[in-house]
């Protein structure tokens, strides 16, 4: 994570170490209701989009439905290292700082 000066803060969000081994191969019933993968770090090989779509006429929650079907089909890798920055403000207009208020 990054602060709102781009200063690195130490904090890294990913897998626990203790459930790192669970995070590759055939992780469909691991992942059952439990993962939400992180937008900006996976990486897709072709044949997945060629077998699956996001299903388009589900309207919340259509991104958990397309993971479910790709473990269910595909063994996964999981690179437990950090692929990006995400950076955490203290702008109120923030829909998560939103939602701590209501």
């Amino acid at each position: 994570m990054i602060d709102g000066n781009d200063n690195l803060t130490g904090e890294i969000i990913g897998s626990s170490k203790e459930k790192t081994h669970k995070r590759s191969g055939n992780v469909f019933w691991n992942a059952l209701g439990v993962w939400v993968v992180k937008s900006p770090t996976p990486l897709f090989r072709k044949q997945v989009f060629d077998k699956i779509l996001f299903d388009e006429t589900i309207k919340v929650g259509e991104d958990v439905d397309f993971y479910q079907r790709m473990f269910y089909f595909f063994n996964i890798y999981y690179v437990n290292e950090p692929l990006s920055m995400y950076r955490d403000n203290d702008d109120s207009n923030r829909l998560s700082k939103k939602m701590r208020n209501i």
